[in-house]
């Protein structure tokens, strides 16, 4: 196979599958999404009142 003609110039790295918790977008991304879920009107009143 290709990878097995060239192991001397290429080197594997097993990455999981899904990890937020490693990707710093992730944690940015569930900050702004909870941040934004907590200060939203949450019925017609409030609505007509926060604009």
């Amino acid at each position: 196979s290709w990878l097995e003609d060239n192991a001397d110039r290429v080197e594997l790295h097993l990455m999981p599958g899904y990890s937020p918790e490693l990707n710093p977008d992730e944690l940015l991304n569930a900050d702004l999404k909870r941040n934004v879920n907590a200060s939203r009107a949450h019925n017609l009143d409030r609505l007509a009142h926060e604009t």
